[in-house]
């Protein structure tokens, strides 16, 4: 619902997407089949001249549209977007990626252990970018760049992952604590903002015992690791467009966030992800058995809830519970040095995604 908002700049009743894909039903505003109609940024852009590339998530393909039988229309190729590379479902492993190139399947490298979904996703962007600029570089480009992380699963190399051992060990109670501050020193935040309780059914850190405590302070670093990862891609695909002379001529709109931070990791974490769409209680004892494996390619793990809930500070409830700020808040940053030049500067002023697009075209 929120990509659909997001590229056509309409609420997502109004583009078909009450719900995601999988639980699209035949009634107006949740059959998940955008309207004609409601033309996408892509669309738009590449009618006035554009090059377009759609690099990572998509999630935006009706369920029984993404075989090889297509229709293709509600692709991204279909939607004004002319090169396409990343996966058309909820999520997918790091490292052995669902990958799809414009509308075929693609397998990725199974000989090399070093892989990652998220560099070779910066990597694609980057060529996209430098052939695009290279045959005609006074014609402008639109690249929507949408990670699978930090969705679960995350995954990233074991060095990025050690960086943030033991940063978690304080646990979510005093993480909130510690967000809050910083959140009113970076003035993001009003000074007198309160923290929410925290929400029911969230267990106290401090009623943990210490192997519960290990492994999902672990997962949280696991977590921390896979997103300053794919930041770091990110930052290789600004780098570029510096290099290529564009940067202060460039909008660059980040926005970071699945929604709110999601419950969907129970309150004892995940080795597997998949267990809690099918209803299958882990055992926390196979969990903490294989702690040492999170983040690695024999998991598709996730953090607990007390961890979405402080990921979501200082706002109360997560992704899953729309109805508060908790579930639906995720932080906005616009650069473009040729034509904004208050920068640092933080805006309070409430906006909505369905702003971005007719921010992008005004």
């Amino acid at each position: 619902p929120t990509r659909a908002a997001l590229i056509t700049g309409r609420n997502h009743h109004t583009v078909s997407t009450g719900g995601i894909m999988e639980i699209g039903v035949g009634y107006p505003g949740y059959n998940t089949l955008v309207r004609k109609s409601c033309g996408t940024i892509g669309q738009i852009l590449k009618y006035n001249g554009y090059n377009t590339a759609w690099f990572g998530k998509n999630h935006n393909v009706p369920d029984w549209q993404t075989s090889q039988a297509g229709p293709f229309d509600l692709w991204p190729v279909g939607l004004g977007f002319e090169y396409f590379y990343g996966f058309v479902g909820g999520d997918t492993s790091q490292w052995a990626p669902a990958i799809v190139e414009n509308t075929l399947p693609v397998e990725p490298p199974h000989d090399d252990p070093n892989y990652n979904f998220d560099e070779a996703m910066a990597d694609k962007a980057i060529n996209w970018l430098r052939m695009q600029h290279a045959v005609a570089p006074s014609k402008p480009f639109f690249c929507y760049y949408a990670t699978g992380t930090a969705h679960a699963p995350h995954h990233a190399p074991r060095e990025w992952i050690e960086k943030f051992q033991g940063k978690f060990d304080q646990g979510w109670d005093e993480a909130r604590k510690e967000t809050l501050a910083r959140q009113k020193k970076l003035g993001v935040i009003p000074q007198g903002t309160r923290l929410t309780e925290r929400s029911k059914g969230i267990p106290a850190w401090d009623s943990l015992d210490d192997r519960q405590k290990e492994v999902y302070a672990r997962l949280m670093a696991v977590y921390a690791g896979a997103l300053s990862y794919a930041d770091h891609q990110f930052g290789r695909l600004i780098d570029t467009v510096e290099e290529m002379g564009e940067l202060e001529n460039t909008l660059v709109i980040y926005i970071q966030g699945d929604n709110g931070a999601s419950a969907e990791g129970s309150a004892q974490g995940l080795l597997n992800e998949m267990t809690f769409f099918n209803n299958i209680k882990e055992d926390f004892e196979e969990v903490y058995k294989q702690k040492d494996l999170l983040g690695g390619p024999m998991t598709f793990n996730h953090y607990p809830i007390g961890w979405a809930h402080a990921m979501d500070t200082p706002f109360q409830w997560t992704k899953q519970v729309a109805s508060h700020f908790g579930g639906t808040r995720n932080g906005l940053v616009i650069s473009w040095p040729e034509r904004i030049k208050k920068t640092d500067q933080v805006c309070s002023q409430f906006h909505h995604v369905i702003d971005i697009t007719p921010t992008i075209l005004e």
